[in-house]
């Protein structure tokens, strides 16, 4: 009885099987092209849904994630519905103390009080 890898014709069949799905795989992942760029429309991004954290609900966790917001701002935030009732409207946050313009204006797409 003959070993099945002793067979040279078996043992091209595998070499040529195996060559086949190499180039086959090579060919199948060069089809897709890694470095393109995509190039978004203005339409298409104002059409995005930016998720806006609650002023009047939202948790210190919540808060401090905001970029400019730490966790004393959070606080502060907090105090203020707590003492004052909720936020009438978002610039009511310029009011507290470490809220400038310029940190204020980075805020304003992702804060909402409805």
């Amino acid at each position: 009885m003959r070993k099945f890898c002793s067979d040279p014709k078996v043992m091209m069949f595998l070499a040529l099987s195996f060559a086949f799905f190499i180039v086959a795989f090579n060919i199948y992942d060069l089809t897709f092209d890694k470095t393109q760029e995509y190039v978004y429309t203005k339409d298409y991004i104002s059409k995005l849904e930016i998720k806006k954290t609650n002023l009047n609900t939202a948790t210190k966790e919540e808060l401090v994630l905001l970029n400019g917001i730490g966790e004393k701002t959070a606080e502060k935030i907090i105090k203020h519905r707590e003492e004052e009732g909720p936020f009438e409207s978002i610039e009511e946050l310029k009011n507290l103390k470490g809220i400038t313009d310029e940190s204020f204006n980075k805020l304003l797409p992702y804060i909402t009080v409805k």
